[in-house]
Protein backbone atom coordinates (compact mmCIF):
# COMPACT_ATOMS: atom_id res chain seq x y z
CA UNK A 1 0.00 0.00 0.00
CA UNK A 2 1.01 3.62 -0.15
CA UNK A 3 1.24 3.69 3.64
CA UNK A 4 3.70 0.78 3.61
CA UNK A 5 5.81 2.47 0.96
CA UNK A 6 5.99 5.73 2.95
CA UNK A 7 6.70 3.87 6.20
CA UNK A 8 9.46 1.69 4.76
CA UNK A 9 11.03 4.68 2.97
CA UNK A 10 11.17 6.46 6.33
CA UNK A 11 12.77 3.41 7.98
CA UNK A 12 15.43 3.36 5.27
CA UNK A 13 16.07 7.10 5.76
CA UNK A 14 16.40 6.59 9.53
CA UNK A 15 18.68 3.56 9.45
CA UNK A 16 21.24 2.20 7.03
CA UNK A 17 20.35 -1.28 8.38
CA UNK A 18 16.91 -1.11 6.75
CA UNK A 19 16.94 -1.86 3.04
CA UNK A 20 13.42 -3.09 2.15
CA UNK A 21 11.27 -0.39 0.56
CA UNK A 22 7.99 -0.80 -1.27
CA UNK A 23 4.40 -1.86 -0.98
CA UNK A 24 4.93 -5.56 -0.19
CA UNK A 25 7.38 -6.32 2.59
CA UNK A 26 8.34 -9.57 4.32
CA UNK A 27 8.48 -8.34 7.90
CA UNK A 28 10.89 -10.04 10.31
CA UNK A 29 9.04 -12.42 12.68
CA UNK A 30 11.82 -13.54 15.00
CA UNK A 31 9.58 -14.40 17.95
CA UNK A 32 6.69 -15.92 15.97
CA UNK A 33 4.21 -13.33 17.25
CA UNK A 34 3.84 -11.15 14.16
CA UNK A 35 0.22 -10.61 13.19
CA UNK A 36 0.01 -9.25 9.67
CA UNK A 37 -3.21 -7.57 8.58
CA UNK A 38 -4.07 -5.81 5.34
CA UNK A 39 -5.64 -2.38 5.02
CA UNK A 40 -5.51 0.65 7.27
CA UNK A 41 -8.89 -0.07 8.89
CA UNK A 42 -7.82 -3.62 9.79
CA UNK A 43 -4.49 -2.37 11.15
CA UNK A 44 -6.20 0.31 13.26
CA UNK A 45 -8.72 -2.16 14.70
CA UNK A 46 -5.99 -4.73 15.38
CA UNK A 47 -3.90 -2.15 17.25
CA UNK A 48 -6.93 -1.08 19.28
CA UNK A 49 -7.79 -4.66 20.29
CA UNK A 50 -4.26 -5.98 20.87
CA UNK A 51 -2.52 -4.78 24.05
CA UNK A 52 1.07 -3.54 23.60
CA UNK A 53 0.80 -3.71 19.82
CA UNK A 54 2.50 -1.50 17.27
CA UNK A 55 1.12 -0.70 13.85
CA UNK A 56 1.25 2.04 11.26
CA UNK A 57 -1.63 3.79 9.54
CA UNK A 58 -2.16 7.14 7.87
CA UNK A 59 -3.29 10.16 9.85
CA UNK A 60 -6.84 9.77 8.52
CA UNK A 61 -7.15 6.35 10.20
CA UNK A 62 -5.49 7.70 13.35
CA UNK A 63 -8.24 10.30 13.63
CA UNK A 64 -11.08 7.98 12.54
CA UNK A 65 -10.23 5.35 15.18
CA UNK A 66 -9.03 7.81 17.86
CA UNK A 67 -5.57 6.26 17.98
CA UNK A 68 -2.93 8.22 19.88
CA UNK A 69 -0.38 9.87 17.60
CA UNK A 70 3.15 8.58 17.36
CA UNK A 71 5.71 10.38 19.47
CA UNK A 72 9.18 10.97 18.09
CA UNK A 73 12.37 12.17 19.71
CA UNK A 74 13.68 15.23 17.90
CA UNK A 75 17.31 15.96 17.11
CA UNK A 76 17.24 18.22 20.19
CA UNK A 77 16.18 15.27 22.35
CA UNK A 78 12.62 16.52 22.87
CA UNK A 79 9.56 14.25 22.59
CA UNK A 80 7.19 15.53 19.91
CA UNK A 81 3.73 14.12 19.17
CA UNK A 82 3.09 13.64 15.47
CA UNK A 83 0.05 15.85 14.89
CA UNK A 84 -1.17 17.69 11.78
CA UNK A 85 0.30 20.92 13.18
CA UNK A 86 3.70 19.46 14.12
CA UNK A 87 3.90 17.70 10.75
CA UNK A 88 3.14 20.92 8.88
CA UNK A 89 5.76 22.82 10.87
CA UNK A 90 8.37 20.11 10.23
CA UNK A 91 7.58 20.09 6.51
CA UNK A 92 8.42 23.80 6.34
CA UNK A 93 12.06 22.96 7.06
CA UNK A 94 12.42 20.95 3.83
CA UNK A 95 13.27 22.70 0.56
CA UNK A 96 10.61 22.55 -2.14
CA UNK A 97 11.34 21.46 -5.68
CA UNK A 98 10.31 23.50 -8.71
CA UNK A 99 7.05 21.52 -8.80
CA UNK A 100 6.47 22.38 -5.09
CA UNK A 101 7.19 18.81 -3.99
CA UNK A 102 9.42 17.84 -1.08
CA UNK A 103 11.13 14.63 -0.05
CA UNK A 104 10.81 14.18 3.66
Amino acid sequence: SGTTSVFTSALKAFSSNWTAVGTRISWPNTNGKLQAVTGSSSVAISVLWTPYSIGYVGSDSTMEYSLPPAQLITGAGEIQALTPNSTALAALSFPLGADLSATI
